[in-house]
Parts: structure tokens; C-alpha cells; sequence
């Protein structure tokens, strides 16, 4: 017997053996796949549903001005979150919202109803603008081309810059998931109410810087 004939007598069922080998490889792959195939499935319908609950909250949130389920929200009445202390509900993004389309005169007013007695420590007023105004004192000298002699004219009371209130409110609001867009008016409430007549009335005299470029303009 030649040597090729002694190996193939000395492993009879080797082609059987690879044969039921390469079978049970197929089969571990096969099952493998399916495995695979129903992880894959199973994850991209849980993400999904969690799109889809994502995006019907987000609705619920822009019609009902809501962001249940939201325990931070939950107060001992109905609808609390809305108007009660904010400081009691920072958690909840929906009085955060609801707080963002109202004006800041507005939350000054709902500060100073939940906080009565104690408005000077929880409730700021808009933000304080100052301005500071001076008259020219010598201002044919000025037309003439001499140094100004200014003073500033401020508060009759104490003299000091004129203080108004600016209050915003934003309007055409729309909240997205991580930015709001909208659009926003100011105005301006003069802080000393009692003396603002007095205050505000006051001549101030200046030079028309426009009319006088304008007439050296001319005369080049």
C-alpha cells in the first residue's frame, strides 16, 4: 500500500466528522444571527416608542403648558405650581416655562402676592437702568468753539442718575427640546414714581451735534 492509501484507511469517517462539523458551525451561526437579529429589533422598537412618548409629551407640554409626569410640578392644590412661591417648584420645567412667557412686571406682581412681608428679600423689580444726563451750561461758548462747562442734572431729591425699571415680555414663544425661539418688547417705568413729575421735567440744554455736522457739511 502506497502512503496515501495508509492515511485515508487510518481516518475513516473524516469526511463525516468535517461534514457534521461544518453543519453545527452553520447551525451556531444561524442561531447567532437570530439572536442578534431579535436584540437589534427589540432595541430599535424601545427606542422608538421612547421617540414617540418623547414626542407626545413634548406636545402635551406645548398645548397644555405641562411637563407631566413631573413630580416636581405636584403641589397640595391643583394647578399650584403656577402661581405659587417659584422658589418652592425651580425643579419644574413647566413654571419654568410658564414664568419665561410672562413679563417681568408680572412676576414682580406674583412675587410680591405669595411674599407680602417679606418682598425686599424674594422679589426684584425688572432690571435697574440708569441714566445720567448733564446740561451744558455755557452753550453759545460751545457754539463759538469754546470748552463746555457741564453739570449733571439728576434726581431733585439727592441729585443722584435718573433710574428706570426695564421690564420685557417675550412673545410668538416656541419652546424646542433644548432652545426656546421668540420675540421680546421693553419698556420703561421711571423707579421714584412720587417725584418722577418733578424729576423728569427738568430743561436740559445741549448742542445739536446732528445740525451741526450737518452745517459743516454745507460749508465744505
Amino acid at each position: 500500500m502506497g502512503e496515501d492509501e495508509k492515511g485515508t484507511l487510518a481516518w475513516p469517517g473524516a469526511h463525516r466528522a468535517l461534514a457534521r462539523n461544518a453543519t453545527l458551525l452553520r447551525a451556531i451561526g444561524l442561531v447567532t444571527f437570530v439572536c442578534l437579529s431579535i436584540v437589534f429589533s427589540i432595541a430599535g422598537i424601545y427606542l422608538r416608542s421612547w421617540q414617540l412618548q418623547f414626542k407626545i409629551q413634548e406636545l402635551k407640554d406645548y398645548i397644555l403648558i405641562s411637563n407631566q409626569p413631573d413630580s416636581a410640578c405636584k403641589g397640595a392644590l391643583s394647578g399650584e405650581w403656577v402661581y405659587a412661591a417659584f422658589e418652592k417648584f425651580m425643579g419644574c420645567e413647566a413654571r419654568q416655562r410658564e414664568d419665561f412667557t410672562r413679563s417681568d412686571k408680572e412676576i414682580f406682581d406674583q412675587c410680591v402676592t405669595n411674599h407680602e412681608y417679606a418682598r425686599n428679600k424674594y422679589c426684584q423689580r425688572g432690571r435697574e437702568i440708569q441714566i445720567f444726563v448733564f446740561n451744558i451750561t455755557n452753550p453759545q461758548d460751545v457754539v463759538d468753539g469754546l470748552t463746555p462747562r457741564m453739570t449733571e442734572i439728576g434726581r431733585k431729591a439727592d441729585g443722584g442718575p435718573l433710574i428706570f425699571y426695564k421690564d420685557c415680555k417675550t412673545f410668538n414663544t416656541e419652546f424646542g427640546t433644548t432652545e426656546v425661539e421668540f420675540n421680546e418688547y421693553c419698556y420703561y417705568t421711571y423707579k421714584y414714581p412720587d417725584t418722577e413729575e418733578a424729576d423728569l421735567s427738568q430743561q436740559v440744554v445741549t448742542v445739536n451735534v446732528g445740525l451741526l455736522e450737518a452745517i459743516g457739511n454745507s460749508l465744505d
